[in-house]
């Protein structure tokens, strides 16, 4: 039992919407017999031409009826449009295309008058012509041909439609990649060492080679100008009125009392991320393709692959400094009442001597007493004594550095910093290039689509 044939009515062509003829375009791609219905005031559209010659290319059944129609001089003018334009029909049947090895007869149109007019068309054109012309239309001698053609434009959309933006997108995400990864590597530039000089301080204060080198020295020396030039002010001030100017205990007070304020290292650290991740959007955003796959996710992709899945919270570097100051703090904390590294040392060497604790307290005044005894040597600018003195500071300066333990404890930690932040940056760089290479199908895949669709060609074309 023949199946019955599906009848597809396509929206109508004489409009500005795309979207009716894309609709059109894909149901004629895939008809077995085309029936195209005009009107007086439509069959002069600009839009048929192309559709006659497609099916034409397709060899399909092609039948025309003009709706509508009131006298016979629109039909037949119909019929000379088509006849210029290269259709013929096969013998009776009714089909379209061009006739070879048979009879050719030029195209008949068939006619659906107006409800309202009294023209009547002719018997062969008629409305019960038109049902039979439907009912008897099979493929004619160019089926084969036609077959052929048609599966050939498939392969042809198949590559410009589905092969080339495939790879176009891959060759996009690749280069997207590539920028991504030549990125330099951030510079955080943080340094906790505001958060150590209390500690510094009061460690170098219970230093001995500081004690006994030039460094306190020279403290107390930049100490005395300051001293010396508020003493006549504050003396006067304190016969004359028995107190203190308040100007002059704020003036005390801001040059020598409470530290300055530590740094916000989260918020930096957090700003810098984000500046991170505004780099990494220009490079993507700047990209019509990966602004494309952003704002248009797939459906029933889920949110957890999305873009905005790939970027990593900024709170994420806030929290590698919190960790590390609280680490830092904790050190701080353990070492405020401890004793410095170069006194921990000499202690040890004085501990079996008697009064040794009492010798490291003396230590102090070694600078002074080394410089009255050259004094009293007589050659104070001579040579030697400059080697001597010289020599000595530089020693213990030196060494007073060396053992300084809190500056090599901000350094460790300003490294930390450095390193953590770098990584996470990297993690987020690797984030977005994974998203960026799904986006699109791997080259091997899309090398594997086009040998296929060559292979088809050269089926079709042998």
């Amino acid at each position: 039992t023949p199946t019955p044939p599906t009848i597809v009515d396509t929206p109508d062509l004489d409009g500005d919407t795309p979207l009716h003829h894309a609709v059109a375009d894909r149901v004629f791609r895939w008809a077995e017999a085309v029936v195209f219905a005009v009107t007086p005031e439509k069959y002069q559209m600009t839009e048929l031409p192309p559709y006659y010659r497609l099916a034409k290319r397709y060899a399909v059944p092609t039948l025309f009826v003009m709706n509508k129609c009131e006298e016979a001089v629109v039909a037949e003018d119909y019929e000379r449009q088509l006849i210029a334009g290269g259709f013929v029909r096969e013998g009776e049947g009714g089909n379209g295309g061009e006739g070879e090895g048979g009879s050719t007869l030029p195209p008949r149109v068939f006619v659906v008058p107006r409800d309202d007019s009294g023209y009547e068309p002719p018997a062969r054109q008629n409305l019960a012509q038109f049902r039979a012309a439907v009912a008897q239309a099979e493929p004619g001698e160019r089926s084969v041909e036609g077959l052929r053609n048609r599966a050939s434009d498939v392969l042809g959309r198949l590559t410009d439609q589905v092969i080339q933006p495939l790879a176009d997108d891959r060759r996009e995400a690749d280069r997207l990649i590539a920028a991504l990864r030549g990125m330099e590597a951030p510079t955080v530039g943080v340094n906790v060492n505001p958060i150590t000089q209390q500690l510094q301080r009061r460690l170098q204060q219970r230093s001995i080679l500081y004690l006994m080198g030039p460094q306190r020295v020279l403290d107390r020396v930049r100490q005395a100008p300051s001293l010396l030039a508020r003493l006549p002010r504050t003396a006067w001030d304190w016969f004359r009125t028995g107190e203190l100017s308040p100007d002059l205990l704020k003036a005390n007070a801001a040059a020598g009392g409470r530290p300055d304020q530590a740094p916000d290292f989260r918020a930096a650290l957090t700003d810098q991320f984000a500046l991170v991740q505004s780099r990494i959007d220009d490079v993507v955003r700047g990209s019509p393709i990966a602004t494309r796959w952003i704002d248009a996710r797939p459906p029933g992709e889920p949110a957890a692959s999305s873009y905005a899945a790939a970027r990593l919270d900024p709170g994420a570097a806030g929290k590698i400094a919190d960790e590390e100051l609280a680490e830092l703090k904790a050190w701080l904390e353990r070492r405020w009442n401890a004793n410095p590294r170069d006194t921990r040392m000499v202690e040890r060497l004085l501990k079996a001597l008697p009064g040794g604790k009492k010798l490291v307290q003396w230590t102090e005044s070694a600078p002074y007493l080394l410089t009255i005894v050259l004094v009293a040597h007589g050659a104070v600018f001579g040579h030697l004594d400059l080697l001597i003195i010289g020599g000595y500071s530089l020693a213990a300066w030196i060494g007073e550095k060396l053992s300084n333990e809190v500056t090599g404890r901000a350094r460790q930690a300003n490294a930390q910093i450095e390193q953590r932040f770098a990584a996470l940056a990297s993690d987020q760089i690797r984030r977005v290039c994974d998203w960026l290479d799904r986006q699109a199908p791997s080259a091997r895949s899309i090398e594997e689509l086009e040998w296929q669709a060559r292979q088809a060609g050269e089926l079709l074309e042998g």
